[in-house]
């Protein structure tokens, strides 16, 4: 009947729109209704979202790769610009994403590297992590950082995130960099 929650929501709010004068959701909540229809769906959309809000709570993992080249002796790092993001909008970051249920971070670091810019990857090697808190989004991420030489193909922006891809010296790295980023570099750059 339902190909997805949303259209179950959309049906469960024109359901209560038709009944309200009838009953109150309160009042399903606390029980008062018995089995009522309208106190089983009240207390269904109440589990969806709770259900929602705790898929959507805790520690996200992330991954971000410095994709390194050498342009005239000048080592140059792969940087994309934020958009449609509610986190770091027009910022400057490396590029990466988030990990999946059971996925490898390595794994991770080759899909979204294939996802956002089209590049090939191999041979990545792990550099350090961030610990980022994000309050007013209310996001916790840990992201963790590898470094990799070994790629083909040419940088093309192809997901809706990022407006561009262009490649920085490590003496002229672009600003403003989104918060993870600023923070690898700021604990790495003198090692």
């Amino acid at each position: 009947m339902f190909n997805n929650i949303e259209q179950f929501k959309e049906y469960c709010e024109k359901f209560f729109k038709s009944t309200s004068p009838i009953v109150d959701k309160d009042e399903a909540r606390a029980g008062v209704l018995g089995f009522h229809p309208f106190a089983l769906l009240v207390i269904a959309l109440d589990y969806i979202e709770k259900l929602e809000k705790q898929t959507n709570s805790g520690v996200k993992v992330g991954v971000a790769v410095f994709i390194i080249k050498y342009e005239n002796n000048i080592k140059k790092i792969l940087f994309g610009k934020r958009k449609n993001t509610t986190t770091g909008e027009g910022c400057w970051q490396l590029p990466g994403g988030r990990m999946e249920k059971w996925e490898d971070p390595i794994d991770t670091g080759i899909r979204e590297i294939k996802e956002e810019t089209t590049l090939d990857i191999k041979n990545l090697k792990f550099i350090d992590f961030t610990n980022d808190i994000f309050n007013e989004e209310d996001e916790h991420w840990i992201i963790l950082f590898y470094e990799t030489k070994d790629f083909k193909g040419t940088p093309k922006v192809v997901e809706d995130k990022c407006s561009e891809w262009q490649w920085f010296s490590e003496n002229n790295f672009p600003t403003p960099l989104f918060l993870p980023t600023r923070k690898i570099w700021n604990k790495i750059k003198d090692k």
